[in-house]
């Protein structure tokens, strides 16, 4: 996550207003992917209740 972050940082710097803009979109979607991450994928029930075992 975190060098997917900095490479597309790195877009920031250019000269380009296309790529400051692809780059900021980019960063931001993955910062908040990252971030709510927690939110979407939340374990079942049923996977709380039961012991974990090494099959």
């Amino acid at each position: 996550m975190l060098t997917s972050v900095l490479a597309f940082a790195c877009l920031w710097v250019s000269e380009s207003s296309i790529l400051r803009t692809l780059g900021s979109v980019v960063v931001l979607g993955v910062l908040l992917g990252f971030l709510l991450c927690p939110v979407f994928i939340r374990p079942s029930q049923g996977l709380r209740d039961k012991p974990a075992t090494l099959a």
